[in-house]
């Protein structure tokens, strides 16, 4: 008799893209040896939002989003992430004008350089051309370093723009990181974490609510299509007498709101572009340098929507789908997933399937315990 199987979202998200990396990762225990930064920043900015959901009077949510951007368990292990090279970046995560002062001194005096702007400039243009996986050890912690602290400058601006922007629509807080469990009746079972439910402004029932980062614009349709949300809304909904729900998007390309001032004249600039300044001083133009200042903000994006009874029940007779398909060994490799986003990422598997090859992959002494 067959064991009775019990998911995660992101499990069963995983199986409908691929069975067998599903079966690589959950069955076979082998994992990459790198690790997307998208999640380990994900689970910190999660942290931090949680404690203004739910204030804790011994510790700021800084301090709390603080400490889990700076330790986390990567490959099984408690990492110091500001230096580790095992960890992957988007270039679109480094951001030179968020970078503090005392940013470019700690990297100024750990790594020996004067011009750490200008040094990851060129070792990122180097990195396009090579690929960051044969760039030497030490530049791959020094990248990675100033990687690490544009996003911790990323997360803080998050971090104020939910105090800001979406806590003035919140009028009750109902949950916060609720345990949720859907079980059929074969006993296999979907788990999940719900990251808040709340009463917000201008809606007569609660919404269920999940925080997201993300670089790219959630279509508008998002929450109404989601697998994620119909799964909390049909384990919430009698609980809390609702069908709403809605995606709290922290975008992760900053809105620098820049302001330009000439340092002679004073004149302030008005949103034209001309490099220096324009201003006519006594028929002539001024022609010096902006003093150019950013007023940082994170773009949030707040869809709220009605989950449809359809589109619910067809999540989970999917669900039940991939119970059944795990429980009779029935594991496939989906090509059209192998390689995404016009070519720039490959499966963390691709060279198991196409090679034959375990390079890149292990199997981590001390596992995590994660639920399927």
């Amino acid at each position: 008799m067959s064991e009775n199987v019990r998911l995660s979202h992101s499990s069963a998200t995983m199986f409908a893209d691929c069975s067998m990396k599903w079966k690589y990762w959950y069955k076979d225990k082998l994992r990459p040896k790198t690790q997307s930064a998208a999640l380990l920043f994900g689970t910190a900015v999660d942290r931090g939002v949680g404690a203004i959901l739910q204030p804790d009077e011994k510790q700021t949510a800084e301090s709390i989003f603080g400490y889990f951007w700076r330790f986390q368990e990567v490959n099984g292990k408690k990492t110091y992430l500001p230096t580790c090279k095992d960890i992957v970046y988007s270039n679109t995560d480094y951001d030179a004008e968020l970078l503090h002062q005392e940013d470019i001194d700690k990297l100024k005096e750990e790594y020996k350089i004067e011009d750490p702007i200008m040094e990851i400039y060129q070792l990122y243009q180097y990195k396009d051309k090579v690929g960051f996986d044969h760039l030497p050890d030490e530049q791959k912690v020094l990248l990675n370093h100033a990687n690490w602290l544009s996003l911790y400058r990323k997360g803080l601006l998050m971090l104020d723009a939910v105090k800001t922007e979406i806590m003035p629509n919140v009028e009750e807080v109902l949950g916060v990181q609720e345990f949720v469990k859907l079980e059929n009746q074969d006993g296999d079972s979907v788990i999940g974490y719900v990251d808040f439910v709340c009463r917000w402004k201008g809606y007569n029932k609660p919404v269920v609510f999940d925080f997201k980062t993300s670089s790219i614009e959630y279509n508008k349709d998002s929450v109404v299509i989601s697998p994620q949300l119909s799964l909390y809304v049909n384990a919430l909904h009698e609980k809390y007498d609702t069908r709403y729900a809605g995606y709290l998007v922290l975008n992760k390309n900053v809105r620098k709101n820049k302001t330009k001032v000439c340092k002679v004249c004073s004149f302030k600039n008005e949103g034209t572009n001309h490099k220096t300044c324009n201003n006519m001083v006594d028929g002539q133009r001024c022609n010096s340098e902006w003093d150019i200042k950013i007023d940082p903000k994170i773009w949030v994006q707040i869809i709220v929507d009605e989950i449809n009874e359809v589109v619910e029940n067809n999540v989970i007779d999917n669900m039940d789908w991939i119970n059944k398909s795990i429980k009779s060994g029935l594991f496939h490799r989906n090509m059209s997933s192998c390689i995404k986003y016009n070519g720039k990422v490959k499966c963390a598997f691709y060279d198991k399937c196409y090679k034959g090859t375990d390079e890149g992959l292990q199997k981590p002494e001390d596992k995590i315990n994660e639920s399927q």
